[in-house]
């Protein structure tokens, strides 16, 4: 698109190049490269604004030159490996994400979108409005206030100076975090891709490899679905199902997600277990929200009610694979729909099988012309017909060869509660040869057949058999697949073993196994009996899917894009027009015998043949028919098991049969007949029969067993029902004219009758003929010309025998339902020549059934329950084709006294029971929605509500208020609430029952009735037993009112309810509470059930258990749907003032005058609801960190809820113009405000901290929760403030001072204080503002009152650190500089007070400081890399809180810390933990102090305390030969001593250890440990190390080789940096990733020169250097050289020193360097320090090897270590070693002489360094490892007397004479341990 179809800001009188500020931003994507740092590296050095930008690049425009050549945009881009590895810590933790940065390029490179939508961005007005710095904006800084603070010295000395600066830099607008709002549902998917590659980098960085491996693959399989829907590579019946497996995948990802990150912050040993859910990933990307399950749209208020938005939240978060399968639940998901009364929905399953497998280590299967065929079953029925396809033999894996069966009109309701089996057998047909000469020596004698059934062609065997459970596949079964989708079926097939008999005799024995025929079963009621594998055959692929819906099938039936067979159910079904048929099943098939010789039978085969042309046989409906049939051959005694359908018997003559042939090995051995039709009867049996035939060539008998099962209903028709459907004949034959007709309508009766005794499966197959009867019959009995009183009880009797008939036939049984819906169906006007008009038959039968209803008499009572449980189907019957005619009003009326006989069931006036009284109101719906055409709508509410609603309903009411009930009458209960919440669903009635057309009183009335009997039933299950169940069909019930009320008025008056249902939570929540149910469990209901028992769901594996209390969730849908109700009337001015006004006196109010409606507005309904707000803010109740699109609505809830009530809140304070608290309810004030603030500070209002998706799902649910919460805030508190002086203070200080009660409620309250000050932390400006103006009216009203900020800066540190421990999220993008900033901004301080000036400096650099630190802490990972960091920063944080009076923590973590220490022998860092308490403590001797229990202090005085503590410290110094800080702490202590207590004995015992001290100091060998200056750079280090430099104590002798070892393996995935140059640009421009620049570092030397001028002690120098290094260290040096010399005389070096901020030792061994001084060192003074170094660094090998000839340790690392060092200070091989330092005793040389002194120095530093190494050369002797190093040894002797000829002269040193025993005694002597 080219540029220019968008808008700018209008602009004038501005050049080409001005830049114009856009009025949106624009979208644009890169199309061409720009390079201009690639061309000019140089231009980042000019401008930041320069970037290299590649094709697909991201941008969003916010700025444009006038001409539009060149655009400045945001430019996206996603974070790289790296970054992952450097920033990322832990799955919890802030992760890198998409980052932004501002760029100039040329904009014809790109493509422009104006049309997308990218937000609404409010800083763009701030942008259009010239506003060009962060000063000119909200937070500004007042000149007058400047001047003063500049007038300041205190100024100076703080942090505040940078912070007050100016910044000048234009100011840009925010990036547009809404920029996918609008984007559809397939754009979601690429930020969740890019999320969830995130969290995979950081799992696998972590080394989190299970959770690495899931999301993965759940990645893997997203990217897949994406890419099909972005690119619209699905069809349109894909598509629902493609978005649903992305959805259910997304879902999957985040419940994986909270599980790891859960267990995480369990390990952890920081984590705070109360503050779990503020620490779970606030990108909120673990969170479900609720989707539209088709559309995959995220749901909101808008787009879906409020129950659909539940009950998917509850779905999609705890089922597996929701929505994808599970569609019970999804079905769930529409309680608005009632279910048809005669629904039907045909089923049918497409199966075809893919693949066939046999072993592939087997040989050639070798099969031979195969079948297979299919059917589905259950364990114990058979469902379907079966499906058999031959196979060729030339390629029988091939696919070609299987066709595809479509099993239509499956009988579910056979199935229900059952598995759903899918078996498939395999069968071959082996042909058989025999020669000529074979059949000519069988004997055929005997034989009566012709002689072309004398051999079989071929023989029939069973391969094998597999049975699949396809269960899931029916979508109407728990945890069913998705409908219309293909699934994979892998089916194991199995062979049969068949043993036989050990002899074949006469006494029929028989094997243990069945073989063949017994497999099938055997393999469902998983068995192992006579099941084998065979390897011919070892498992097959099959894909099923599911259809449903007559038009699907049609669909799929008639299509021609492949072969399809459709298969008929197994039973027979005379709506379906199936055949008349007998099943013929053959069982065993055995042979007796009489002698005892072995039969060599091995095979035994049966084969009929019908006699008759139009018998026919086949395995199935759609098989070829033939009349030769041959079943399974088998082994003797095996069971075939083999089944086939005889057909064409409706064309069978009298004395029917079928030939049998019975063969051995191929060869006929025995025939018989099996009779089918028998004087004029079919020949069935009852199971299996035997059929016993001769063998006329052995001596045997052949015995099969067989069964015949008819299946039709043309024969064998019992007398009852053909004398029933005959009645017309019969009567007529049997009942001449001359007889009475009375005697007529008796016998029709008896007729009647003796049908009610039939068997119900013979009732249902004679459905329809029965019921055209008896339509006939009645309406003939009734035209019978008799007296209508004669022939009344006869009719009545008729009336009720016909209606249990009915009964028999329908009641839970789907199939004859349909069937009778069908029936109804066709009966219509134009049958009249077969059947009565209806109308007729409507009167006729309503009448009867009225006189019956009336009739009280006892043996007319189960006819009466009939009736009444039957009228739905009459009602039905009559009205199917529409409204009867009813012209006398007799159809009406019966109508009535039907439902009159209904209500007063209750009453037990006809002493039904409850059960029975269940089953008559059970489709009571169904009556209501057909009669709703018979009434007016008055008239219809009016009945409805007399029906379902009568205050006699004596079960309810007497039940629940007794507290006693059994299972029966509480069952009424169930179906009682489910009937009148089915009547308030019915499409029907809704524009009758929320009528909205006018001021209808009829249904505010009938809406009234319907709340008034569930809160009635509410109140009697709350007030006896706690019911749950029934409390939660109530719920259904009113919110289903809730969701369809339309009209205003009955709108607010259902919202005066608010209150009760508030108080029901309570009362409830209390309940669950005491009975535990708020425990996790693993079961769930779902939402708003509509009848007893409700659903039962498992919560899935990949989430554990949850708490989940079902009630109570709904019970907060209903205040939700109240509040959401009267939002929609008032937006945002909703206030309960309002609405009451405008609902009293209002018509339609007269309704609703129950005790559950409020009248009033009083304190205790505001009690209520800030107690509901607070449970809906605290979300105990259902899993709040994972269910977010819940958490958002019920934020948004409290918030109305809330800003309802602040009206009424205001106007409670309005009467009381005094400040005081006589009439001021501040409990009530804290709460409410406290609240307010709660929601504004929950984690899910922090837009910027989200995600893409879940800033865009929580934004769709709850608008901006801040600004709303932020109103509410200011506007209670602005109503608090004092009108005393109010403008005097605000000229002279720009603000007010706080009134008293406002003062009341931030000193008095530190929940609240703390509640307050998180606004002044907030990243917008108007909350900083308003936070950082009650800061200084604390600080004002505190200095007005006490002339001092103490105790405000005590409560705000609290308040601050209170936040970081609660509300942690605050802290990842605060801005402190502009905290810092926007309090003075509000600053207008005109009336000069410079202490006041100095007091508010001093307090906001304290602040800032403290702020600082906590920043620190929180972005500091709580993982092992920087543990020690986050023990340092908390102890930082922790020390501001002793000043409060809270220094509790502070002990308990030193504590901590020290016995983790002691556990370590690690004595220094202990001896400091107990330092740091120790300066806690003043040298007080005279107050008392409690008993410190961290350190099993008693109680004392803080001298007492503090001396103690010394002491202990000083010993564990000493134990870890730190003495000179033992030295410190006992001077310390003397001043203490000698100053204060003036304590003797505690002189004489401190100065007792100092002299030891002394004298150690200058006995003990002490091995001094390394140090280094590390630099810490680049942003994957936290702030509180990044680009910061550190001195750490090292190992002593440790190399900066092992330094670098140490801190890579410390900080993983850190580089090291061997240029300082390197290290400084990156720290000048730092970069993504972590850093290392380590250098050695030595302590700076302080020894006065007067020490070297003076007679030295060779043997104590080198104790007195080390004394005086450790001395107060925190001064460190390091050297540079620097270019230009030729020798070390004339070489100058750089002298870098550091000063720590701690004295070494410290805690966790480094300190921050605070400060660097830079100097230059002369050559002489380098030299000198050359000289120094090497001395103590030969002194501290000769203390080792001395040790380790003592100790007799292992000596040859020591000698490696110190004859390299020896070495090398003797004869250096490069650059001359230390020797060449002598050359400055060639004065001539010298351009720059060296003083006197300093040659001095010189002279005995050589002197020094001779002695030592003398020493070290006899240990190495003492230590040589070999004697091969002699030589060299002796030679390196050599080298020093050369070298240090004069030195050895001077000092005397003689090596070869030098005792071993007096060096390694004297050392051993003062050696530690």
């Amino acid at each position: 698109m080219a540029p220019g179809n968008y808008k700018v800001a209008k602009q004038s009188n501005v050049n080409d190049d001005t830049w114009i500020p856009m009025d949106n931003f624009i979208h644009a994507i890169m199309v061409k490269p720009f390079l201009p740092l690639s061309k000019l590296s140089s231009l980042k050095d000019y401008s930041n604004n320069y970037q290299d930008l590649y094709p697909g690049s991201e941008l969003y425009i916010f700025e444009q030159t006038k001409i539009k050549n060149r655009s400045r945009a945001y430019l996206c881009w996603d974070p790289l490996p790296q970054d992952y590895v450097a920033r990322a810590n832990s799955l919890g933790s802030k992760l890198p994400d998409v980052s932004t940065k501002t760029t100039i390029f040329p904009t014809k490179y790109a493509t422009l979108n104006p049309t997308r939508y990218t937000g609404d961005v409010p800083s763009l007005k701030i942008h259009h409005s010239k506003v060009q710095s962060l000063n000119e904006s909200k937070i500004s800084m007042p000149d007058n206030f400047m001047n003063q603070l500049k007038n300041s010295d205190k100024l100076e000395n703080t942090i505040l100076v940078e912070y007050l600066k100016l910044d000048k830099k234009p100011r840009i607008p925010d990036f547009p975090i809404f920029r996918f709002d609008e984007r559809p549902v397939r754009d979601e998917f690429g930020p969740i891709l890019s999320l969830l590659g995130s969290y995979i980098m950081v799992s696998y960085t972590n080394n989190e490899m299970n959770a690495y491996e899931q999301l993965t693959k759940l990645y893997c399989q997203l990217e897949k679905i994406h890419i099909k829907l972005r690119f619209n590579l699905y069809t349109n019946d894909n598509k629902s199902f493609l978005i649903r497996h992305a959805t259910s995948i997304h879902s999957k990802a985040c419940k994986h997600l909270t599980q790891d990150i859960k267990k995480e912050l369990r390990n952890s040993k920081l984590n705070d277990k109360r503050n779990l859910s503020n620490k779970i990933d606030s990108s909120g990307f673990n969170g479900i929200f609720a989707r539209d399950v088709n559309t995959g749209e995220l749901l909101a208020l808008g787009n879906s009610d409020i129950s659909t938005f539940m009950t998917s939240s509850i779905f999609f978060g705890f089922l597996n694979d929701f929505p994808l399968t599970n569609l019970e639940a999804i079905h769930s998901l529409n309680i608005n729909k009632n279910k048809e009364f005669f629904e039907f929905t045909p089923v049918g399953m497409l199966i075809e099988v893919l693949d066939i497998n046999n072993d592939a280590n087997g040989l050639d299967p070798k099969f031979s012309n195969v079948s297979a065929s299919m059917y589905l079953r259950t364990k114990d029925i058979i469902l379907t017909d079966s499906f058999t396809v031959n196979i060729k033999t030339d390629n029988i894996l091939s696919l070609d060869n299987i066709s595809t069966a479509l099993f239509s009109n499956i009988d579910e309701e056979k199935a229900e509660n059952e598995t759903i089996y899918l078996v498939v057998v395999l069968y071959e047909d082996i042909p058989i040869k025999i020669s000529s000469k074979t059949k000519s020596t069988y004997d055929f004698t005997g034989a009566t057949s012709s002689p072309e059934f004398n051999f079989l062609d071929s023989v029939k065997r069973g391969i094998s058999v597999g049975v699949a459970d396809i269960t899931r596949v029916f979508s109407n079964k728990k945890g069913a697949l998705n409908t219309g989708v293909a699934y994979k079926f892998k089916v194991n097939l199995f062979g049969s073993y068949f043993e036989p008999a050990s002899s074949i005799s006469n006494t029929r024995e028989y094997s243990s196994t069945g073989g063949w025929g017994e497999l099938i079963e055997n393999i469902v009621k998983s068995s192992t009996k006579g099941v084998v594998v065979n390897p011919r055959a070892i498992y097959l692929w099959i894909s099923i899917k599911e259809f449903r819906g007559k038009l699907e099938l049609n669909r799929i039936i008639d299509s021609n894009n492949f072969a399809i067979k459709n298969i008929p159910q197994y039973g027979y079904d005379a709506s379906l027009n199936p055949e008349e048929r007998v099943m013929l099943k053959i069982g065993r098939v055995s042979i007796l015998t009489d002698d005892n010789i072995r039969s060599n039978v091995r095979l035994i085969s049966v084969r009929i043949v019908s006699k008759n042309a139009n018998l026919l046989f086949s395995t199935s409906s759609t098989d070829e028919k033939t009349n030769d049939w041959s079943f399974i051959s088998a082994i003797p005694g095996e069971i075939l098991g083999d089944e086939i359908r005889v057909t064409g018997i409706e064309q069978l003559m009298d004395n029917e049969s079928i030939s049998v042939y019975v063969y051995f090995n191929g060869f006929l051995s025995g025939t018989g007949e099996i009779d089918i039709f028998k004087d004029n009867k079919l020949c069935l049996t009852q199971g299996f029969e035997e059929l016993i035939l001769p063998s006329f060539n052995h001596n045997c008998k052949i015995i099969i067993e067989l069964s015949k099962v008819y299946f039709g209903n043309k024969f064998c028709v019992p007398d009852d029902v053909s004398n029933f459907l005959n009645y017309d004949n019969i009567c007529n034959h049997q009942i001449t004219n001359e007889q009475t007709g009375l005697e007529k309508v008796l016998y029709l009766e008896r007729v009647v009758r003796k049908l009610n005794s039939v068997d119900i499966k013979i009732i249902q197959k004679y459905t329809t003929e029965i019921f055209t009867k008896y339509i006939m019959l009645f309406c003939e009995i009734n035209e019978i010309d008799v007296d209508y009183d004669l022939k009344k009880e006869a009719i009545m009797a008729i009336t009720g025998s016909g209606s249990e008939l009915h009964l028999k036939s329908l009641i839970d049984n789907k199939t004859f339902k349909r069937k009778i819906f069908d029936f109804s169906l066709s009966y219509s006007v134009d049958n009249n020549d077969v059947l009565p008009d209806k109308t007729k038959y409507g009167t006729y039968l309503f009448r009867a059934i009225e006189e019956l209803l009336a009739n009280k008499d006892k043996k007319f009572r189960h006819f009466r329950f009939a009736c009444l449980q039957l009228y739905v189907y009459v009602v039905t019957f009559i009205t199917i084709n529409g409204k009867v005619e009813d012209p006398t009003g007799l159809i009406k009326k019966s109508i009535s006294f039907y439902c009159e006989n209904v209500l007063t069931l209750a009453s037990g006036s006809d002493n039904f029971s409850a059960e029975e009284q269940c089953l008559i109101i059970k489709d009571m719906d169904s009556v209501i929605e057909l009669i709703h055409n018979w009434f007016p709508p008055n008239e219809l509410l009016y009945f409805i509500e007399q029906m379902l609603l009568s205050s006699e309903d004596k079960l309810i009411y007497e039940t629940y208020i007794s507290g006693l009930s059994d299972a029966n009458e509480q069952q009424y209960v169930y179906e009682k609430l489910s009937l009148i919440l089915k009547v308030l669903r019915l499409q029907k009635l809704k524009d009758i029952m929320y009528d909205t057309n006018d001021d209808k009183l009829d249904n505010a009335r009938f809406i009234s009735a319907v709340m008034d009997f569930t809160l009635n039933i509410y109140q009697a299950s709350l007030n006896g037993q706690f019911n749950i169940l029934v409390m939660r069909i109530c719920n259904s019930v009113i919110l289903e009112i809730l969701l369809n009320v339309k009209k205003d008025i009955i709108q607010k008056n259902l919202f005066r309810l608010l209150p009760e249902f508030c108080r029901i939570f309570l009362v409830v929540e209390k309940y669950c509470q005491n009975e535990h149910h708020f425990r996790p469990k693993r079961l769930f209901s779902n939402l708003f059930p509509d009848a007893a028992p409700p659903d039962i769901y498992t919560v899935g594996s990949s989430m554990g258990s949850v708490v989940l209390v079902e009630i109570l969730l709904e019970l907060a849908t209903i205040i939700s749907k109240l509040v959401f109700l009267t939002e929609n009337l008032y937006g945002n001015s909703l206030s309960i003032i309002t609405i009451m006004k405008d609902i009293n006196g209002h018509i339609l109010s007269k309704h609703f005058r129950s005790k559950y409606y409020s009248s009033f507005i009083n304190i205790d309904s505001l009690v209520l609801i800030i107690n509901i707000v607070k449970r809906f803010v605290k979300g105990t109740f259902y899993p709040s960190d994972l269910l977010l699109s819940i958490t958002a609505m019920f934020l948004k809830i409290s918030n109305l809820m809330l800003l309802m009530y602040k009206d009424f809140l205001i106007s409670t304070i309005e009467t009381d113009d005094n400040d005081t608290l006589e009439h001021f309810n501040s409990k009530l004030w804290i709460e409410y405000l406290k609240l307010t603030l709660k929601i504004f500070n929950h984690r899910l209002s922090f837009n910027r901290n989200l995600a893409i998706i879940p800033r865009k799902a929580i934004h769709k649910i709850c608008g901006d929760v801040n600004e709303l919460s932020k109103t509410i805030f200011i506007e209670c508190w602005d109503s608090l403030e004092s009108r005393d002086d109010k403008t005097e203070n605000i000229k002279n200080y720009g603000v007010n001072i706080l009134s008293f009660r406002q003062r009341y409620l931030v000193f008095d309250s530190p929940s609240l204080l703390r509640h307050i000050l998180s606004l002044a932390l907030r990243i917008d400006e108007e909350s900083m503002l308003i936070g950082s103006r009650i800061i200084l009216q604390m600080l004002l009203t505190s200095w007005k009152i006490k002339k001092a900020l103490s105790d405000v800066k005590i409560l705000i540190v609290l308040a601050f650190y209170n936040l970081s421990m609660l509300n942690p999220i605050i802290f990842e993008n605060l801005d402190h500089v502009k905290f810092i900033r926007a309090n003075f901004s509000i600053m207008n301080i005109r009336k000069y007070d410079g202490k006041l000036i100095e007091c508010l400096l001093l307090f906001y650099n304290e602040i800032s400081q403290f702020l600082l630190l906590l920043i620190h802490t929180q972005s500091t990972p709580d993982i092992e890399e920087y543990a020690n960091s986050r023990t340092m920063l908390q102890l930082d944080v922790l020390s501001y809180l002793l000043d409060a009076k809270r220094p509790l923590q502070f002990y308990k973590l030193l504590s901590e810390l020290f016995n983790q220490y002691i556990e370590r022998k690690d004595f220094v860092q202990a001896a400091l933990c107990l330092e740091h308490v120790a300066n806690t403590y003043d040298w007080n001797p005279t107050d008392y102090l409690d008993e410190l229990t961290f350190f099993s202090l008693p109680s004392q005085s803080s001298f007492e305390r503090k001396e103690s503590l010394y002491i202990k410290s000083a010993e564990y110094f000493v134990k870890g030969s730190k003495l000179e800080k033992a030295l410190t702490i006992y001077k310390d202590l003397a001043t203490a001593y000698e100053n204060i207590n003036y304590n003797l004995n505690g002189l004489s015992f401190v100065y007792l250890q100092i002299s030891k001290i002394y004298k150690d100091l200058q006995t003990l060998d002490r091995l001094d440990p390394s140090y280094f200056c590390v630099m810490f750079l680049g942003y994957g280090f936290p702030a509180s190390k990044r680009n910061k430099m550190f001195i750490y104590e090292g190992m002593p002798f440790e190399h900066i080789s092992s330094m670098h070892a140490r801190l890579l393996r410390y900080h993983q995935g850190s580089t090291i940096v061997n240029s300082l140059n390197n290290a400084m640009e990156l720290k000048n421009a730092p970069t993504v990733g972590k850093f290392l620049y380590v250098t050695t570092v030595e302590p700076q030397l302080n020894i006065s020169d007067e020490y070297y001028s003076s007679e030295t002690n060779y043997d104590l120098a080198n104790k007195v250097r080390t004394y005086v290094e450790n001395r107060d260290l925190k001064t460190f040096v390091s050297l540079r050289r620097l270019p230009g010399s030729t020798s070390v005389v004339d070489l100058w070096v750089e002298e870098d020193k550091y000063v720590t901020a701690a004295t070494f030792p410290t805690l966790m061994n480094y300190s921050e360097i605070v400060s660097i001084v830079i100097k230059k060192l002369s050559p002489i003074e380098n030299a000198t320090r050359m000289l120094q170094l090497k001395i103590q660094e030969l002194c501290s090998f000769e203390n080792i090897c001395c040790k380790t000839i003592t100790e007799k340790g292992p000596s040859s690392i020591i000698y490696l270590e110190m004859s390299r060092c020896v070495t090398g200070t003797i004869s250096a091989p490069i650059n001359g070693g230390i020797i060449q330092y002598k050359e400055f005793f060639e004065m001539s040389q010298l351009a720059n002489k060296p003083t006197e002194e300093e040659f001095i120095i010189l002279t005995k530093l050589f002197d020094e360094l001779a002695m030592v190494l003398g020493r070290c050369l006899v240990l190495l002797r003492k230590i040589i490892p070999s004697d091969e190093l002699e030589k060299s040894h002796a030679a390196l002797v050599s080298q020093f007397k050369k070298n240090f000829k004069n030195e050895i002269l001077k000092n005397n040193i003689l090596i070869e004479d030098m005792p071993i025993e007096k060096l390694t005694k004297l050392k051993s002597k003062h050696s530690t341990k």
